[in-house]
C-alpha cells in the first residue's frame, strides 16, 4: 500500500468514528430546554374606580423622582374625571424604573365635591396591592382639604381660606411593599 492510499483510509476512519460518537453522544444527552428567567418589568401602574359630585381634573403625581445624584422631578398624569352615577377608571402607567417615595393623588381643586373611591390597585414590577373601598383610608393619608365621611364611605374635599387642593398621600409603609 502507498502512503496515499493509507493516508487515505485513515482519514476515512477517523470520519467515520469521529461521526458515530457525535451521533451516540447525541442520543445519550438529549436536549434539555432552557426555560429562561421571566423578568417582570419594574413598572408603576395604578388603577382607580371612582365617581365624583363635580368633574374635575383628578392626577396622580409621583413627587422627587431621582434623576441622578444631583437631580429630581415631578411625574404628574392627569385625567377629567365627569359627574357620573356609575364608576370611571383613572388608570395611569409610568414609564419602566420611575418610582418616588412620595405618591399622591390629587382630586382636583375645581370645586368642592364628594368623592367616592370604590378600589385602588397599585402595582410596581411583580408586587401588587388592591385597597378595597373601606380599606383606601389606611393606605392613603389624607390633607387638611379632605375628610372621610366613614358612614358612607366617601371623601369630602373642602376650601380653607379660600384654597382648595384636596390630596390623598400614599403611606410610605405601602410605598415599601410595592418596592420590596
Amino acid at each position: 500500500m502507498t502512503f496515499k492510499k493509507t493516508f487515505k483510509i485513515g482519514l476515512i476512519a477517523l470520519a467515520s468514528f469521529l461521526i458515530t460518537n457525535c451521533n451516540e453522544e447525541k442520543k445519550n444527552n438529549p436536549k434539555q430546554e432552557v426555560k429562561p428567567e421571566v423578568v417582570t418589568p419594574k413598572v408603576f401602574k395604578a388603577t382607580i374606580k371612582l365617581k365624583t359630585s363635580v368633574e374635575d381634573k383628578f392626577s396622580l403625581i409621583m413627587n422627587n423622582v431621582k434623576i441622578d445624584e444631583f437631580q429630581k422631578m415631578n411625574i404628574s398624569a392627569y385625567e377629567v374625571i365627569p359627574t357620573s352615577t356609575a364608576m370611571e377608571t383613572l388608570e395611569v402607567t409610568f414609564f419602566e424604573g420611575i418610582f418616588s417615595n412620595l405618591i399622591i393623588l390629587d382630586l382636583g381643586n375645581k370645586a368642592e365635591k364628594n368623592v367616592e373611591i370604590s378600589s385602588v390597585e397599585l402595582t410596581y414590577g411583580s408586587n401588587a396591592i388592591l385597597a378595597s373601598n373601606d380599606q383606601i383610608k389606611d393606605y392613603f393619608r389624607l390633607n387638611k382639604f379632605v375628610s372621610y365621611d366613614d358612614e358612607n364611605n366617601i371623601f369630602v374635599t373642602k376650601k380653607i381660606n379660600g384654597q382648595h387642593f384636596p390630596r390623598l398621600i400614599l403611606k410610605p409603609n405601602i410605598i415599601n411593599k410595592l418596592k420590596k
